[in-house]
């Protein structure tokens, strides 16, 4: 299942919200590949540019349980979370 968040309309937005859009689309490749060096790289220089993003703390933290994981090859990027 896709979440999608609307930022702006497409004709607004500027050259450094396109690039941030663009490192975030990069780091969800790199998770959906299991790149989990690659992916936790760019959630974290994302986060620093922005702190206040929720979302990039959730999926650092979610490569940190995935990492240690034996996860199939077609891995989907299902994540059942254990604790609150």
């Amino acid at each position: 299942m896709d979440c999608y968040e609307p930022i702006c309309e497409l004709d607004k937005a500027d050259a450094e919200l396109t690039v941030r859009v663009s490192e975030y689309h990069k780091a969800l490749d790199c998770y959906f590949a299991q790149d989990w060096d690659g992916a936790e790289s760019i959630f974290m220089a994302l986060q620093q540019s922005e702190p206040d993003t929720k979302l990039y703390k959730v999926y650092i933290k979610k490569i940190g349980i995935l990492r240690g994981q034996d996860l199939d090859e077609d891995w989907g990027g299902s994540f059942t979370n254990t604790s609150k």
